[in-house]
C-alpha cells in the first residue's frame, strides 16, 4: 500500500506531537520522499519522507544532529 498526501498530512501531525503541518511542508517532502514520482509514499519512501521530516524539524528548532 501507499499514502496519499492527506494521510501523509496526518503521520506528520502525529510525528509533531499532533501539532497540525502546513500544506508547504507536506509538500516539501512529498517532493523529497516520492522518489518514483507516483503522487503517493510507498512503505520504502515512507523512511526517506520520517528521516526527513525529523531533519527538518531539527533544522526548524535552530538544532544540529549527526547521522551515524
Amino acid at each position: 500500500g501507499s499514502l496519499s498526501k492527506d494521510e501523509v498530512k496526518e503521520y506528520l501531525k502525529d510525528l509533531n506531537g499532533g501539532i497540525e503541518v502546513s500544506d508547504e511542508e507536506v509538500d516539501m517532502v512529498m517532493k523529497e520522499a516520492d522518489v518514483s514520482q507516483s503522487g503517493t509514499i510507498n512503505k520504502l519512501e515512507l523512511m526517506n519522507a520520517t528521516a526527513f521530516w525529523f531533519s527538518y524539524v531539527e533544522r526548524q528548532k535552530g538544532g544540529c544532529c549527526v547521522i551515524l
